[in-house]
């Protein structure tokens, strides 16, 4: 399985791949090309910006450049959020220099507290060139007030991305600190993205996510919570549930709402940033 993890926004996946066809334009005949839009669920406090991306892979360089002097506006937010900033630049690499990608980065600033579940439309538009594209997407934001936390995520890997294969089990990985006075106890993580299931959750006796699989073991996550005292770290692993996540399964973008105790007080937290589950086509499946 060709799959990367890291924990930066910029990655280069080098894939072997070979010639395939060109990309989609409204003004002479198309040729094959994808856009990759994530099924959504982002926790997040009153706020923050969050990001959320959208990918488009193609061979033909006269699209490239439409796409990536394009404009993007979101129809469907209703004002529970506000699109701050899109960026637009390649950050998956394939091997053969004719399979082009761009990545649209899209920030969103969180404006109302609640649940806000929402079908919106992306629009993507090159008024210059007559391009106009829109996507469908399923967004589940659920918004809270914004709060001091004695629970801290120092680390996370944020990005799966890859070609996969059809018994995989994504791993959401992330660091944890007690950076308050008492004892807290974690007591789990909620989503709502209904084609992505827990398998289990486990977690390590360290602060790094570099020593992962290493000479640190895995253990499983205990019913009761897992308990932090005060200035104690442990790294958390949330496995997904074995499945067949090859292209065209979606992508999915999420932001763990993860939950601990103090007292008798529950607490909610989000995670560091949006985990990114995607499948990318292979050369094969683009000749389709």
């Amino acid at each position: 399985m060709n799959v990367m993890k890291t924990k930066g926004i910029s990655i280069f996946l080098l894939l072997s791949v070979f010639l395939i066809g060109a990309g989609y334009v409204h003004y002479y005949i198309p040729n094959k090309s994808i856009f990759l839009v994530p099924d959504t669920y982002i926790y997040g406090e009153l706020n923050d910006t969050v990001l959320i991306r959208v990918y488009w892979i193609g061979t033909d360089s006269k699209e490239y450049n439409i796409i990536k002097n394009s404009n993007l506006s979101i129809i469907g937010l209703d004002g529970f959020a506000t699109l701050k900033k899109v960026g637009i630049k390649e950050t998956l690499k394939y091997h053969d220099p004719m399979i082009r990608e761009l990545t649209f980065g899209i920030y969103l600033t969180l404006n109302k507290m609640g649940i806000h579940e929402r079908n919106v439309t992306l629009i993507i538009e090159n008024k210059k060139e007559r391009y106009h594209k829109e996507l469908s997407a399923k967004w589940i934001f659920e918004v809270s007030p914004k709060q001091n936390h004695s629970l801290k995520i120092t680390d996370m890997i944020e990005l799966e991305v890859g070609f996969f294969g059809r018994n995989v089990s994504p791993e959401c990985m992330f660091a944890v600190k007690n950076i308050g006075e008492q004892p807290l106890i974690i007591l789990g993580v909620q989503y709502n993205v209904s084609n992505l299931q827990i398998g289990k959750i486990s977690y390590v006796n360290s602060s790094n996510l570099d020593e992962v699989g290493k000479d640190k073991e895995e253990a499983i996550f205990p019913a009761e919570g897992l308990l932090l005292e005060p200035n104690e770290s442990k790294v958390i692993i949330v496995h997904f549930k074995e499945g067949d996540f090859r292209y065209p399964k979606k992508p999915a973008a999420i932001r763990l709402k993860i939950l601990y105790k103090t007292g008798d007080k529950v607490y909610s937290i989000p995670l560091l940033y949006t985990y990114e589950i995607v499948p990318i086509p292979t050369p094969e499946q683009l000749k389709e």
